[in-house]
């Protein structure tokens, strides 16, 4: 998976489908120490008709930073990550098949109060995309564009003739909806992109702004899998991954547990991604497939994590494919809990047996409803994301603020 976070920072993830259908994110953005701030949480595939291919909420926390050159004073926000199949157009054809096979087809708004030219905080030009995938503006305003046809990514720059300046904008075709979301990034804060197709857009686009059409989620999440806790057997072995969810508010993706290694044994290995700090760590599960284990860090009081082997119903899975754990976490030397956890196995797809969601996808990370985009960001984070026939999932995605970001998962 790769895109761009709401605030403009790109970001790069590799995970893994489990057995539910789930591929669990987490990532930490930003460079400077420690924990300056994290996205994280679980999207889950499945089919909402008009909607998506995959969605799940991402929490999404920047830490304050004085030195930051946006959003200085930081941020807490969770929003919706939503994806959709892509299918690259054959040479002559748009990457949306809405678009009319004319000029004047689509209307690219910029949303935000930082917007050049906004009116109500949103400024609306008509495009004209190409059969070649150019986006082009014959109005007033030198407004360009290009669509990949390859990943379905979108560039363009917006030239503000107030301040000379060229206002970058990016995004993703999101197919199954029949639009374009992403971010463009100004001074101090970003704003969202859309880009819509139709013909009775008022040309050149001179209309007064109102009320804008964003990438919409699902009614409501995915449901939780059933699952209980389960006795070791050496089935259970294998390679698996998983976040930490926040207790008290239950914010997924505030930690994450990495390359977990079950062995036939019973012997475990991993690494804990939490507060900034990856802790590598060893242990051995008993026969009712629990374990505790204790952490010594260097600076601060050691880490207690307990692990009980859980499987899914065996009613919705194979029964040899759906092991997972739970368990807490604490930071305190076992006092209080800090974190619950969730994590699954990675599946075992081969070249005859493959992934049923292989293939490519468009990502939009939309940003909630009510957002002030001078203190949160106000764009759409965006990527591209590829998952192979082993239920490997990679890409690259930039947040809506500009930062690049590769996440673990």
């Amino acid at each position: 998976m790769k895109g761009v976070l709401g605030d403009g920072v790109k970001f790069s993830e590799v995970a893994y489908l489990s057995a539910d259908q789930e591929a669990s994110l987490y990532a930490e953005p930003y460079a400077s120490k420690p924990e300056p701030g994290r996205v994280g949480g679980r999207v889950v595939f499945r089919d909402q008709a008009g909607v998506s291919d995959f969605d799940g909420k991402l929490q999404w926390r920047k830490f304050p930073n004085p030195k930051a050159s946006r959003y200085r004073d930081g941020f807490d926000v969770e929003g919706w990550a939503l994806g959709s199949r892509y299918e690259a157009p054959v040479a002559g054809q748009r990457v949306l098949a809405q678009l009319a096979d004319q000029h004047y087809n689509a209307e690219l708004t910029l949303i935000g109060a930082t917007a050049p030219l906004a009116e109500a905080d949103a400024t609306s030009r008509v495009l004209s995309w190409l059969s070649n995938n150019r986006l082009v503006h014959y109005g007033p305003q030198q407004l360009s564009g290009v669509a990949t046809a390859k990943s379905g990514a979108v560039t363009g720059t917006f030239l503000d003739p107030a301040s000379k300046a060229k206002v970058a904008f990016s995004g993703v075709a999101f197919q199954k909806q029949g639009l374009v979301g992403g971010v463009f990034v100004r001074g101090e804060a970003s704003g969202a992109v859309r880009i819509k197709p139709g013909t009775a857009y008022a040309y050149p686009g001179s209309e007064a702004a109102g009320a804008t059409m964003r990438l919409k989620g699902p009614e409501e999440g995915a449901d939780e899998p059933v699952e209980g806790a389960v006795a070791f057997v050496p089935e259970a072995a294998g390679l698996y991954g998983g976040i930490l969810i926040r207790k008290g508010d239950g914010v997924a993706g505030s930690g994450a547990l990495e390359s977990l290694k079950v062995l036939s044994t019973g012997a475990i290995s991993g690494v804990l991604w939490v507060e900034g700090v990856r802790l590598p760590f060893k242990g051995k599960l008993f026969a009712d497939g629990s374990t505790q284990i204790r952490i010594v860090r260097k600076n601060g009081s050691a880490v207690v994590m307990t692990l009980q082997l859980v499987k899914i119903d065996e009613a919705l899975t194979e029964p040899d494919d759906g092991f997972g754990f739970g368990g807490t976490l604490s930071l305190d030397d076992g006092a209080t809990v800090a974190h619950t956890i969730d994590v699954q196995r990675k599946p075992s797809f081969t070249k005859g047996d493959r992934a049923p969601q292989e293939g490519g996808y468009t990502l939009a990370m939309r940003a909630p409803d009510g957002v002030d985009g001078l203190v949160e960001p106000g764009g759409d984070g965006y990527g591209t994301m590829r998952v192979s026939y082993s239920g490997m999932c990679t890409g690259l995605v930039v947040l809506a603020e500009g930062t690049r970001v590769s996440l673990g998962g």
